[in-house]
């Protein structure tokens, strides 16, 4: 089970032992990652790292195997990883030193991945609560201008017409609300769904009203 996590998980890990030439063990996606094989990615000279807001080559001393060699426990070191094709992919690093029984470091140990997916992630997330935050505003908008219309000057037909135009923008926001808490459901599996016909002229009309 270790063996297939160490080759599947979707996380490049390696380690380094003090004192020899080259890396000890580098994990399957860690080495497709920069472009080569596991093998390959064992030699130091396969792997280019630097820092987010630099074009310079990390120095190893700031390296997270250098850090965690020295007895360091690094988490969510940001870096650039070049790969073999001149792409610079952004990185979260995590490492820790290796110790044997007396305590004493001889290795460290680190775990990186990519984190594009989750940069995309954010964006999309980002555009949505943008567009929530539109949808949610148009009916507040459309109280707010009938409930000041309606104060200064509220003849018969124009307050049932007001009132009218209230009480549906109150419906259409609570309705918004509803399909922001479906899309949790969404993601958890629990969405179900109700289908039934509608009139779109009304839909039509509210739109105009509104």
């Amino acid at each position: 089970r270790r063996v297939l996590f160490r080759s599947h998980a979707p996380v490049g890990v390696a380690v380094a032992l003090r004192g020899e030439s080259q890396l000890a063990y580098v994990s399957r996606f860690g080495a497709e990652m920069i472009g080569v094989t596991p093998a390959a990615a064992r030699a130091w000279s396969a792997w280019q790292l630097r820092s987010r807001d630099s074009q310079d080559p990390l120095p190893h001393a700031a390296s997270p195997w250098a850090r965690a060699s020295a007895g360091e426990v690094v988490r969510d070191q940001e870096l650039l990883l070049g790969t073999q094709d001149g792409r610079w992919i952004p990185v979260s690093c995590n490492a820790s030193p290796i110790c044997d029984a007396k305590g004493e470091v001889v290795g460290a140990a680190v775990a990186w991945y990519d984190v594009n997916p989750f940069k995309a992630a954010q964006r999309q997330r980002d555009l949505f609560l943008a567009a929530v935050t539109h949808e949610l505003r148009t009916p507040l908008s459309a109280i707010l201008a009938w409930a000041e219309t309606l104060q200064r000057h509220a003849p018969p037909e124009l307050l049932s017409r007001g009132l009218a135009a209230i009480t549906r923008n109150v419906l259409l926001q609570s309705r918004l609300v509803d399909d922001v808490l479906d899309v949790s459901r969404i993601a958890t599996g629990a969405l179900a769904l109700d289908l039934a016909p509608h009139d779109l002229t009304s839909v039509l009309q509210s739109a105009v009203d509104t």
